[in-house]
Order: structure tokens, then sequence, then C-alpha cells
């Protein structure tokens, strides 16, 4: 089945029909970090996507074994529950997106279909986010970025990026020029929540064309929300 279509303020609402009438409001169900958790855990258990249409998905992992196990000189990985988690534990912190932001999914996707009306690789590439971002925030949290990887920041992010100029190139090719009206979005994967700040992935915006014809763009695949601000955190091919 179709994921639901997540309809913002004004798109694809009747006159008479407000957003809450317009899908299930009820919370979602929590989800309970057991006893001896860390403040990530807690943090993580604890925190609701945007909208409770939305499902969760975490990035945790089966647990499994390592080719290296029974080696005499296996690397340390004290954080090797990172994996299985989803996340490494982490200090929480007061962080900031850098301009431009936008205050909801909703107005990031309208702000994607704008610079797909343009046809303009600049302000698609605008509204992702940055090499800054990308290695202060995101990337310590991730689980490939544990110390025995040997991964670094810039090694993930040259990888991130070619995704990202894909799907931006892919994006311009297919819906570049168009005049597109957003109607909703659609989470074909979920809210992955970290302690710093929250993944929504598989997104597809839901737009019509002016023949009315409906569109779904996947390109903006993921977005991220810190503090209330959203940007693109990832496009894609």
């Amino acid at each position: 089945l179709a994921p639901a279509v997540l309809a913002g303020a004004g798109c694809g609402l009747r006159g008479d029909e407000s957003a809450a009438d317009a899908h299930d409001t009820s919370p979602a169900p929590s989800v309970v970090a057991p006893s001896g958790s860390s403040e990530s855990d807690r943090i993580i258990a604890a925190k609701q996507p945007y909208d409770p249409a939305v499902p969760r998905a975490s990035l945790a992992q089966a647990a499994r074994h390592s080719i290296l196990e029974g080696a005499t000189d296996s690397p340390e990985d004290p954080e090797r529950d990172a994996y299985r988690k989803g996340y490494r534990d982490v200090t929480p912190r007061d962080l900031a997106l850098d301009d431009p932001t936008y205050p909801s999914a909703e107005t990031l996707a309208a702000a994607v279909l704008d610079a797909l009306l343009f046809d303009a690789e600049d302000l698609l590439t605008e509204l992702q986010v940055k090499r800054r971002e990308y290695d202060e925030i995101f990337w310590p949290e991730m689980p490939a970025s544990r110390p025995v990887t040997g991964i670094s920041a810039g090694d993930s992010w040259a990888f991130h990026d070619a995704k990202c100029r894909d799907g931006i190139r892919e994006g311009l090719e297919s819906w570049g020029g168009q005049k597109l009206q957003l109607v909703g979005l659609e989470y074909r994967v979920g809210f992955t929540p970290f302690t710093n700040f929250d993944l929504y992935r598989g997104v597809v915006i839901v737009a019509v064309d002016e023949n009315e014809r409906q569109v779904r763009i996947p390109i903006a695949s993921t977005f991220v929300e810190v503090g209330g601000q959203w940007k693109v955190f990832q496009y894609d091919s």
C-alpha cells in the first residue's frame, strides 16, 4: 500500500477541513528505553515525529559476528553496540543549522519545488546540509564514525555529496522548469531520531502540475530537523 499523503496547511485540504481532520493526530506509540540505558537511549526513545502518521524507522541493525572476532590482533571497539542501536551515544548539545532553513517539512518541500521551477542547481544545493553541518552535527552520531572503522568525516562527506549531486541532476532532468504545486508529503521509510537531530527518510514530494496531474518527486529523499528548523539532508537519484 502507498503511504498516506500528509497535507500541509493550504495543501490538498478543503476550506472547511483542518489539517487535524485530514489524518489521525493521536500520539504515536512511545518507545521505552530499558533500564540501564544511556542518556542518548532515553532521549531517542522519548522523541516523536512531528506528525503521528509518520512511521518510526530506526537505523538499528541486527547483531552479527565480525570476521575479526577471534583474531589475536582484532581492534578494540568499545562502541560496537552503536551498530546494533543505529546511533552512537553522544552528549546533548544546543545546535543550529546554517541558513537558509525552513520552519516545517512542508515549507522545505515547497522550496524544493520552487528551485525546480527555476531549473536552478544552485538553489537546490542551497537547501541541502553543508560540510560544516555534516561534520559537526550529523557525522559524530553515525555508527560509521566510530574510530575503529577508520572512516573519516571527509570520506563520508565525499560519498554523501556525490549522491546529492546525482539526485539534483536527476531532479532537474525530470522536473526542471515545471510549475508544480505542493499537495503533501509521503514518508516511505519514516522518522529516525538521534540525540541532537531527527531524520525523515524516504521522503516523496507529492505535487500537481499545470494540467492538474499528480506527480511524485523522490529526489529530496531525506529531510533533517534540528531545533525546529528543516533542511534537505540528502538528495538521491
